[in-house]
């Protein structure tokens, strides 16, 4: 029996995905992943008076990196979807209260530790989930203001020659990335490959002729370590 290593295209942010592939290569040196990102992200000018708050939201990482030269109060709060984005809003100067990777667990956390917070939510121009509504059910108010774009991108020549010479691995860690893959992906290549995605909800967003395989734990070594599991594949 031998082993077939798929190659792994990277679809996040160029940055993101960089910080990505080095774990892989830190998991699997043999294993081959193709950087092609599907967003870029362009940061808009921020005029927050952040002093109106009391604590920020955070649901990525790009937002933290936009408002990270913004003056604010000291040891400012933020509640942050995962521990990914917690470590680059401490590393910002944030006091960070970190939920286990989705939005969900993100509003339960607000709910339960949050209410007497004046909330600022700081996003890109494209959402996934509903964090305002939610709150919103539960009887808490919570500002929003956008502070990047996602600009649309097509995978990168690298990146079709891998799909349509065979069998890849790829990831859509959001549902945007998702709907961009499936339009992208040639049609009559779908059926060989295999999508990694953070989410059911995500997943969704895919063509039903692209198989889906949901991450099981939500942390950047556990991605890294599945994604090696999912391109190793034993062969007769």
């Amino acid at each position: 029996m031998t082993t077939l290593l798929l190659p792994v295209i990277l679809t996040r942010p160029q940055l993101d995905s960089e910080t990505l592939a080095r774990k892989i290569a830190a998991a699997d040196p043999e294993l081959r992943t193709i950087v092609s990102p599907l967003i870029r992200i362009e940061y808009r000018s921020c005029s927050i008076r952040m002093e109106n708050y009391t604590a920020v939201v955070f649901t990525s990482r790009n937002a933290v990196r936009a408002v990270a030269e913004v003056a604010r109060p000291r040891a400012m709060r933020a509640y942050c979807v995962g521990q990914s984005t917690a470590q680059i809003a401490r590393e910002a100067g944030f006091e960070c209260s970190a939920a286990s990777g989705t939005a969900e667990f993100l509003t339960r956390l607000i709910v339960e530790t949050g209410r007497n917070e004046r909330l600022l939510f700081l996003r890109g121009r494209h959402v996934s989930g509903n964090l305002v509504e939610q709150l919103a059910s539960r009887g808490m108010s919570i500002d929003e203001e956008v502070v990047y774009d996602q600009v649309r991108l097509d995978l990168n020549k690298q990146a079709m020659f891998a799909l349509r010479a065979g069998p890849c691995v790829i990831t859509a860690f959001s549902k945007r990335t998702a709907r961009i893959l499936g339009a992208q992906v040639p049609e009559a290549a779908r059926i060989s490959h295999t999508v990694y995605c953070l989410s059911r909800n995500i997943a969704g967003a895919l063509p039903a002729s692209l198989e889906a395989v949901i991450a099981s734990r939500i942390s950047e070594d556990a991605i890294a370590q599945e994604l090696v599991e999912i391109a190793r594949v034993a062969t007769d």
